[in-house]
């Protein structure tokens, strides 16, 4: 009886030991199914997908805005005075080098230049002359100065008439044009820009040493090039000590998708101040002759100041 008892007592135990097991268990299963539900509802789980590695090139750059410009600007102005006779050319035409483009009366400059020669013949005759009879040195140095003097007249005398024929220095376009037939020009009268005639008078009755003057009003006539081209940025002065000639640069111009290239030329010393922010100017000649630039244009200008090569390249 004792033993069937204890064996009973123990198969009891036994059985309330398997339910406590099992329970627990099922707690166990549901935390893990729990926790694992939880995870996936905040978006951790992991995802992989293959992207391909190569090498190129990698650019630091230096952006700026600026406009483009002729990189050649002629400014033109007859150098002696006189009445115009003749303008070839009007505003907008093309022009080659040494094309003629507008004349002066040249009458009394080639009287000018006839008298030269007169008074140089007339220098050498007496020079000669004065050889010939055995003269003193002192009479044939005065000789030989006064023959020196009449030449000295006789080449100004001959660029005088020349400078009657005003000519293109350049290949480009007439960008301006202030003359016309029967308007006088006084020498010098109008000068401004990047180059200007020199000036002479040529109103008196002997030809006169040239001379170069200058004035704030707009040159007689203006040639722009028309086949090389500039443009001139302006770059924050926090950015400039990046900058160096040389620097390869891409060149926008706004509204146009079409991108052309050019060096940075020059850069500048001196800051100007607009609104607070300083900027220091920056000139990058266009490479070649790109369709699409006209002068007065504006454009974007993104300079290279560092390029990496042989970087490894992670595409997005």
């Amino acid at each position: 009886m004792a033993i069937r008892r204890i064996s009973q007592r123990w198969s009891t135990h036994k059985r309330r030991n398997t339910l406590v097991v099992a329970a627990l268990s099922a707690v166990l299963i549901a935390a893990t199914v729990g926790v694992t539900r939880a995870v996936g509802d905040e978006g951790t789980e992991l995802t992989t997908r293959n992207v391909q590695v190569t090498t190129g090139s990698m650019q630091e750059t230096v952006s700026a805005s600026g406009t483009v410009a002729a990189k050649s600007t002629e400014d033109l102005n007859f150098s002696v005075s006189g009445e115009v006779v003749a303008v070839n050319v009007e505003q907008g035409d093309t022009v080659r080098k040494n094309d003629v483009l507008a004349r002066i009366d040249s009458a009394s400059l080639r009287a000018q230049v006839a008298q030269a020669e007169a008074s140089v013949a007339s220098a050498e005759s007496k020079l000669a002359s004065d050889e010939d009879a055995d003269a003193s040195s002192a009479q044939l140095n005065a000789d030989s100065a006064s023959l020196s003097a009449a030449r000295s007249e006789l080449a100004v005398a001959e660029a005088n008439l020349a400078s009657a024929t005003l000519r293109s220095p350049i290949r480009g376009t007439i960008s301006s044009l202030d003359l016309v037939v029967g308007q006088y020009v006084s020498a010098g009268s109008s000068s401004s820009g990047a180059t200007a005639s020199g000036g002479s008078t040529g109103t008196s009755s002997g030809a006169t040493s040239p001379q170069t003057t200058s004035s704030t009003s707009s040159p007689q006539i203006q040639v722009i090039s028309t086949s090389s081209y500039v443009v001139e940025a302006s770059v924050d002065d926090t950015q400039i000590s990046k900058l160096t000639q040389g620097d390869q640069a891409t060149i926008t111009v706004n509204g146009s998708t079409e991108k052309a290239f050019g060096t940075v030329s020059s850069v500048g010393l001196v800051a100007t101040t607009s609104s607070g922010v300083s900027s220091i100017p920056v000139v990058v000649d266009v490479t070649g002759n790109p369709t699409g630039l006209h002068a007065g244009s504006t454009a974007t200008v993104s300079i290279v100041y560092r390029q990496l090569n042989d970087v490894l390249q992670v595409s997005s």
